[in-house]
């Protein structure tokens, strides 16, 4: 019967293979499942006076009635059959003897083991998709909300030391009576960038200190233009990496001691003021960042998934590590964090358009 059903009305194809597709696949019932089980206790026999008695162990209980419940389709689905199908319906029908009957089952999964077992499973049961995360491992505790918001200040502080080197550098370009290339500085959008260690809350690297140290190697031209790499992100990136390599020089890069380190953000948080794009994303994905905190959401070219084109790059199934990310809101105790990223990224449109 159970095959006869599954050839003539399918509850989910076998091409389903996510939550979403089974259930919206055949008329939305593809969470269901086929069939259930239900036990019905005999009537209990009257005891007899003239037979004699017997010990518990020579007592047989009673086999409990079984009944199977089987879900067809929904009656629109049916409806829709051909003239084939109809009549195949009735042939087994007839030839199980079933009584069809209208139900109303649930038309969704359950969102929680409870409302599994609760609600869903005593009316039929359905398929159940567990979420793998843990809502109360999850949790922020208070010292990490205390930790996250000073991590955004610092990172506030380097873009106004971003936005002052490009202002000094831009300076003296013009007192050197160099000519400054017009078209590159509106694509220049300098975010703050900091990566700090959660657990000694020290500040490992700052992107305007690794900017000092370029433009302090007699490099005429600023860094961010001179290299589509050197975003305030990736320079960030390249100050743990060049603190490994110094800590490295010491001992050689074959030393037990260098392997035995600190890979480069492994179980680092990075905070931002600005929602990092696609490229900047995927390079945290290969530092191993732990978490990225950021500011503002990037609605162009924003690669965590906050300008709803649905690319969250922290979170892809086919990459080897991932990241927890979080956004600075308008309505809590972040709303003065998220102002003050605002006017950076606002105060710097303007200062570029001019």
């Amino acid at each position: 019967l159970l095959k006869a059903l599954d050839n003539l009305l399918p509850l989910r194809s076998c091409n389903a293979t996510n939550e979403e597709s089974i259930v919206k696949e055949r008329g939305g019932i593809g969470h269901l499942r086929r069939i259930r089980r239900i036990k019905e206790s005999s009537p209990e026999q009257p005891n007899s006076t003239s037979e004699p008695e017997t010990s518990q162990k020579d007592c047989k209980k009673p086999r409990p009635t079984v009944k199977l419940e089987v879900v067809l389709q929904t009656p629109k689905i049916i409806n829709q059959l051909k003239e084939e199908g109809k009549q195949a319906l009735n042939v087994l029908v007839q030839k199980y003897e079933l009584k069809l009957q209208e139900r109303q089952l649930p038309g969704r999964p359950a969102k929680c083991k409870h409302e599994l077992t609760a609600m869903f499973n005593p009316v039929w049961p359905t398929l159940f998709f567990p979420k793998n995360t843990d809502e109360v491992a999850l949790a922020l505790s208070e010292g990490e909300v205390t930790s996250m918001i000073e991590g955004m200040k610092q990172t506030i502080s380097d873009a106004h030391s971003s936005r002052c080197q490009l202002e000094l550098w831009r300076t003296k370009q013009n007192e050197d009576g160099m000519s400054i290339t017009a078209d590159l500085l509106p694509k220049l959008d300098l975010c703050g960038a900091v990566i700090q260690n959660p657990i000694s809350g020290e500040i490992v690297s700052r992107a305007s200190d690794e900017r000092k140290r370029l433009m302090a190697s007699g490099k005429s031209n600023f860094p961010d233009l001179e290299n589509p790499l050197c975003t305030p992100t990736l320079m960030a990136i390249q100050g743990v990496s060049r603190k490994e390599r110094e800590a490295a020089m010491g001992f050689g890069m074959n030393s037990n001691i260098f392997k035995s380190g600190q890979y480069l953000c492994t179980g680092y948080d990075v905070y931002l003021t600005k929602e990092p794009d696609v490229f900047e994303a995927m390079c945290l994905v290969h530092a191993r960042a732990r978490k990225v905190v950021f500011g503002v959401p990037d609605d162009t070219h924003g690669g965590l998934g906050v300008s709803g084109k649905k690319i969250a790059v922290h979170s892809l199934p086919g990459t080897n590590h991932h990241y927890r990310a979080f956004q600075c809101e308008s309505s809590n105790r972040t709303q003065n964090l998220f102002q003050l990223c605002r006017e950076i990224h606002r105060l710097e449109e303007s200062a570029t358009d001019e």
